[in-house]
């Protein structure tokens, strides 16, 4: 309830109204009943009424809402409020005075005491302080909440992102080829078939239980890319040939699960799609100014098909969720027989 009444509409103008109004009724009261009221009293505090709704809407409120969004120490934020607040009570009651008796702040005396003044002075400065307090909860309250629903959507969107990664690894085209090699293997080399049924299972459980991780460490992530690269060999042959380029220093550096495995993939797909005799791949990890630049290169050129994969928009989404805008991917052709892949990275601590 605390909830939905925090995101109504009316919460705001009620407030004001509530607040307001207990405000200038207490005045009446002390004015009345403990002390003899000035003139005009109640048309003074119907016109300060309404100054104290125009005033806290249109000046202190928006000049909150912008201090919220801004860098700045606390007790900055506080004094700068303070001297804000003086000010427009200061204003607030000489216009009151000049609509109610015609005068200004110093002539109207003739008809308000200055012991009155001060004191209306100095309520209408705590009455400003508690307002603004109360509204900076609120900015500050909505701003959290607003915090946990966009990271609660994220946790969503990642986790659709993981699904269709699985759905996308568990390639059915590559589990039958590699069971079928497996069942040809197992007849006249059992050791190599039997290195093949553990790399796959290693494979299928990276996939399934380490996709499911945020970032993973860079290591971890060749090491199941030469896992596959050994089934892949078994197909291809001669073929395949890698050309590992790998900083040793980055070892520890958190990626994207399945990252890498799923652009070498995709360069073996497009080298023999491509129908290359030899199916060349450069892979490449090393440390680029503040960040780290993974990149595959593959001979073939890029068709239609290959220029939306669902494999690049996999890497795309995944960099996006964890890392932001300090990741990127690029999925270039360098010339009709190259094909470039390179993602950017930052050095986050893991």
């Amino acid at each position: 309830m605390i909830k939905n009444l925090g995101e109504s509409k009316l919460l705001y103008p009620l407030c004001q109204f509530a607040g307001w109004s207990l405000f200038i009724s207490q005045y009446y009261f002390l004015q009345n009943v403990i002390r003899n009221a000035p003139p005009l009293l109640s048309y003074w505090l119907v016109v300060y009424f309404c100054f104290g709704i125009l005033i806290s809407h249109y000046v202190l409120r928006p000049y909150l809402r912008w201090q919220n969004s801004i860098v700045c120490g606390l007790w900055k934020k506080i004094f700068l409020v303070f001297l804000l607040v003086c000010s427009l009570a200061l204003i607030q009651i000489s216009l009151t005075s000049y609509i109610i008796y015609f005068d200004t702040l110093i002539e109207s005396l003739h008809y308000v005491s200055l012991f009155d003044y001060v004191t209306v002075l100095q309520v209408t400065i705590f009455a400003y302080l508690v307002w603004s307090a109360g509204y900076s909860f609120w900015i500050n309250w909505k701003t959290q909440r607003r915090e946990k629903l966009r990271l609660l959507n994220l946790e969503v969107e990642l986790r659709n992102t993981q699904y269709e990664s699985l759905k996308q690894k568990l390639n059915p085209d590559f589990i039958f080829q590699s069971l079928k090699t497996i069942s040809l293997l197992a007849a006249d080399d059992r050791e190599v078939a039997r290195d093949m049924i553990t790399n796959l299972s290693n494979l299928l459980r990276y996939s399934l239980y380490q996709g499911k991780e945020n970032t993973v460490s860079l290591a971890e992530e060749i090491a199941i890319v030469q896992e596959y690269l050994f089934i892949e060999r078994q197909s291809f042959g001669e073929r395949l040939h890698i050309n590992w380029q790998i900083d040793n220093h980055l070892a520890d550096i958190p990626v994207i699960p399945l990252c890498l495995h799923t652009l070498v993939e995709i360069a073996i797909r497009n080298g023999n799609d491509n129908r290359c005799s030899v199916i060349n791949i450069d892979i490449k990890a090393e440390k680029r100014g503040n960040g780290i630049m993974l990149s595959v290169k593959s001979h073939g050129a890029i068709n239609a098909a290959n220029k939306v994969d669902s494999g690049i928009n996999f890497i795309r989404q995944r960099l996006s969720l964890v890392f932001g805008e300090l990741a990127s991917l690029e999925y270039q052709s360098l010339s009709e027989q190259a094909v470039l892949a390179t993602v950017r990275l930052p050095i986050l601590k893991s």
